[in-house]
């Protein structure tokens, strides 16, 4: 870069605070005499740029900051338009597109693939060359040197992928979800978010229904593979899990239909008798209640609870008996149903949910009371 620093016009220059007595500023040169930076210190020591280490600064500045209007108007548009979700990356990405065609020309076919190249080459301690090799080779190929399946389905499932923020944990969910049997039946999603890989990763078996493939990303709240898990669990207390399982697969297909299919069977098993029910056949309570927050101890309680509140508390009932769950009746500041989730390996349980009636949300003062008697018991 030091070669352009005299005929480079466009070049940038951005001042930091005095630190310890010395002045310190990045030098970042523009997009035409490709991207690079130095960061001066003290007009003395100069730190040239590391291969595939980020900037000083953040791109987000550079592009808020009127004064270098001009050198951000010679980035194409398509990048300027694209690159913010990679924060942290950024400017290796600049530094790569600007100076090799074969990395441009990776993003512009496929930016997440030269996101995960990135990446995968700061993790594995690949050198710049190594990267620049493998971002001229088949989409495919690249994948498979990534660790990743080599197929056209794994590069299109990759660019449907869609996340405010391009990060670490983006890197993990993104592994872990193309290593799912049957990833590719997502090539049907427009667009693949967080919502939609947070649920198939907590039920892989998603992937293959009517649901998932007609459901609008708006409509996926972010748990919604819980609710399914209710309704499995009912079905097996009601023994109709073949016919709720085809109902799941092939006919359910928006969110309001599953949660009418939820109400149906939490009905049905709040209906069932319960006047012979034990009342105190439950493992003892993990926390102590108090006059608003009242353990659930026995079976006929815990249906007498899901009459009440219309919901499918009830279906919990083995998991309970197991010393894996346990249920609380709340009745102030509002009449609600807590959920705990224990561990035998863990000392602490854990919360899960806390629903009013027909698992309406509650405010944010009952969970905060809620939140308040659990913290102080644990």
């Amino acid at each position: 870069m030091k070669k352009f620093l005299k005929t480079d016009s466009s070049i940038i220059k951005i001042d930091f605070s005095i630190i310890e007595g010395c002045k310190n500023y990045l030098l970042i040169s523009s997009w035409n005499h490709g991207i690079d930076w130095l960061l001066i210190v003290d007009n003395k020591e100069i730190e040239s740029r590391r291969p595939l280490t980020d900037s000083a600064i953040h791109l987000s500045y550079v592009l808020s900051n009127p004064e270098y209007k001009n050198w951000v108007m010679e980035i194409p548009n398509f990048v300027i338009n694209s690159i913010n979700p990679y924060s942290g990356v950024e400017f290796i990405i600049l530094n790569l597109i600007s100076h090799y065609k074969a990395a441009y020309d990776l993003y512009f076919s496929s930016k997440n693939l030269l996101w995960i190249l990135i990446y995968t080459a700061r993790i594995k301690k690949w050198s710049e060359q190594d990267v620049l090799k493998l971002a001229s080779i088949k989409r495919r190929d690249i994948l498979v040197a990534c660790g990743l399946p080599g197929t056209e389905a794994a590069v299109n499932v990759l660019n449907k992928i869609s996340f405010d923020t391009f990060d670490i944990t983006a890197y993990q969910l993104i592994y872990r979800v193309l290593r799912l049997n049957g990833y590719e039946k997502l090539i049907h999603h427009e667009i693949i978010d967080f919502r939609l890989i947070y649920n198939v990763l907590a039920a892989p078996w998603l992937i293959d229904t009517s649901f998932l493939k007609n459901c609008h990303p708006d409509n996926w709240p972010i748990g919604f593979h819980s609710r399914i898990e209710d309704v499995q669990r009912m079905a097996a207390r009601l023994g109709v899990t073949q016919e709720v399982n085809k109902a799941l697969k092939k006919q359910i297909k928006t969110y309001a239909s599953l949660k009418q299919l939820h109400d149906r069977l939490a009905d049905r098993i709040n209906k069932q008798t319960i006047e012979e029910l034990p009342d105190n056949n439950f493992p003892q309570a993990p926390i102590l209640g108090n006059n608003a927050i009242v353990p659930i101890t026995g079976s006929r309680m815990l249906a007498l609870e899901g009459r009440a509140q219309h919901h499918c508390v009830r279906s919990y009932e083995s998991r309970i008996q197991r010393g894996e769950y346990y249920v609380y009746k709340v009745l102030a500041p509002e009449r609600a149903t807590l959920g705990l989730m224990l561990s035998k390996n863990e000392n602490k349980p854990i919360f899960d949910q806390l629903y009013l009636d027909r698992n309406r949300p509650v405010s944010e003062a009952t969970k905060e009371s809620v939140m308040k008697w659990l913290n102080n018991r644990i």
